[in-house]
């Protein structure tokens, strides 16, 4: 389970971490414009470690507004439109970082 505290920290380290990722990102990387209004999946789980970590499976768009409520939605390429990235709460960082190609 997860809390609306807990909630909150991911969206923060999640925008914290996006925003240093726009700054850093070259010619060649898909930017990501307002995540705060992407639709968001959000898996919980207690890593190997016994640290409480969160999947977060981010999309800008959801055509079908029932289907991302029930199933992970799975995409190819899609590039900045698609990100995915694990926050750790126990230890407050985000790591596996992916923003999806462009075809």
């Amino acid at each position: 389970s997860i809390t609306e505290d807990e909630i909150s920290k991911v969206e923060n380290l999640l925008d914290s971490f996006v925003a240093i990722y726009n700054k850093n990102a070259t010619e060649y990387d898909q930017k990501i414009d307002k995540p705060k209004s992407y639709f968001k999946q959000l898996i919980v789980v207690i890593n190997s470690k016994g640290e409480k970590e969160v999947w977060v499976n981010c999309f800008c768009s959801a055509s079908d507004k029932s289907y991302w409520k029930k199933d992970i939605v799975q995409v190819e390429d899609g590039g900045g439109c698609y990100f995915q990235l694990r926050v750790n709460l126990t230890k407050n960082f985000v790591h596996d970082f992916r923003v999806n190609g462009i075809a």
